[in-house]
């Protein structure tokens, strides 16, 4: 629900880890299954652990499957390796992301990842660098 409390948005809750697709109407916090965690169910409370029918379970030798910064993560089956996936909905570009053998997934880097608007002007700013004397409606 919006701040307005007017507005319903989807819950957007991940049907693996939750019981249900509803949520609560105030805070949008979906019904999470036993070790799923997250507004949206998506996550585990354990590091090296992946949100599956069956609950959260523990890999051994790599990174699971998860949910971060609009960007599903896949499993990666060894450890001290880097990932790359294309950036989210309404960016272009790829970001990365490290998989730690002491803590499993670390942040991931989007610095690779540019909003559509900021290229076209990018592309601008990059021709009138290149002709300075083109006149540019930036």
């Amino acid at each position: 629900m919006s701040k307005d409390g007017l507005t319903c948005h989807p819950c957007d809750c991940y049907s693996v880890g939750s019981n249900s697709l509803t949520c609560n109407p105030r805070t949008g916090q979906c019904h999470c299954k036993d070790g799923a965690v997250g507004r949206k169910c998506d996550q585990c409370e354990h590091a090296f652990a992946e949100v599956t029918t069956r609950g959260c379970e523990i890999l051994y030798e790599g990174c699971p499957r998860s949910h971060s910064e609009n960007i599903w993560w896949p499993r990666v089956g060894a450890l001290n390796v880097t990932e790359v996936e294309p950036c989210p909905d309404g960016t272009i570009g790829n970001a990365s992301r490290f998989c730690d053998y002491m803590d499993s997934w670390l942040v991931p880097d989007m610095s690779g990842c540019m909003s559509k608007a900021f290229t076209k002007l990018n592309d601008q700013v990059k021709t009138a660098k290149t002709y300075p004397h083109t006149n540019l409606e930036m």
